[in-house]
């Protein structure tokens, strides 16, 4: 499943279709999809091959649904744990039509490198699509190092989403919201 600021399913109005995002054990480098008119009767839909594994994390991905241009667009944000030392934060757009769902590339957006001896999880990732077609991507949280935890690192896309081509750019931002603790909450005004 996922925490209670992420989206995992969708509906895409253009296609009529609840889509769900969701990913399982048994294949660890897939983000997969089902859809379906009803929500009782699901069909498998064409999976997303992840640049780096998930980690059998529910917690790390977070889809964004948007009507942009008459087309149903989604974009799914994903934090990727490979090893105690390294984690990356990914961004892939994707269009369903009918019930096809077509993948841009993924992008990685960002990589961190671990310089503390213990290791951390980057769950929590989410997003929002604003009104003007603007992308958030905010990740989870990082340590810093010195006892600082920059609890929220943002990017935002450097154009905005038309429903057209689109240019995968971001712009980073540090939110400096430290805490003593980790929270693992996010709120985004689209």
């Amino acid at each position: 499943s996922g925490l209670a600021m992420q989206t995992h399913v969708v509906y895409a109005s253009h296609a009529a279709q609840w889509w769900l995002f969701y990913i399982d054990s048994a294949d660890p480098a897939l983000l997969k999809t089902r859809f379906s008119a009803d929500f009782c009767t699901w069909t498998d839909g064409a999976p997303l091959t992840l640049p780096h594994t998930h980690a059998n994390e529910g917690r790390n991905f977070s889809v964004a649904y948007a009507d942009l241009g008459g087309a149903d667009i989604v974009h799914i944000t994903f934090s990727h744990l490979v090893d105690a030392s390294h984690r990356y934060h990914t961004h892939t757009r994707a269009k369903i039509a009918a019930s096809s769902i077509t993948y841009d590339a993924p992008v990685q957006v960002s990589a961190y490198q671990t310089t503390t001896s213990y290791p951390i999880d980057p769950d929590g990732p989410v997003n929002v699509v604003g009104t003007d077609g603007t992308v958030t991507d905010l990740s989870a949280w990082i340590d810093e190092g010195g006892g600082h935890i920059d609890d929220a690192l943002a990017w935002r896309s450097t154009t905005p989403d038309t429903g057209g081509a689109w240019t995968d750019a971001w712009s980073a931002y540090s939110l400096l919201t430290y805490v003593s603790n980790v929270v693992n909450a996010r709120a985004v005004a689209p």
